[in-house]
């Protein structure tokens, strides 16, 4: 479906995800961060909107992965 509603409204979709994404960030919520993180991520980019887009979550991602990392070093360590 993701896939789908990209095609139909490219930019405006994947906009919507990338501010899911955001607010699941804002959560702590980061499972579901990464989630909507990545439909955005699999969303062509095609239009100008689908780059701002783009430019907007290459950060983002890069932030959760560096959680990812703390979290999983900190479990390994915590034994």
């Amino acid at each position: 479906m993701v896939r789908e509603c990209c095609v139909a409204e490219p930019g405006f979709y994947s906009m919507n995800l990338l501010m899911i994404g955001k607010t699941y960030m804002r959560m702590k919520d980061n499972d579901q961060a990464v989630e909507y993180l990545t439909k955005t991520r699999n969303c062509p980019v095609r239009t100008e909107d689908d780059k701002k887009v783009y430019l907007l979550l290459v950060p983002l991602v890069f932030l959760l992965q560096h959680y990812i990392h703390y979290v999983s070093y900190t479990a390994q360590h915590n034994h």
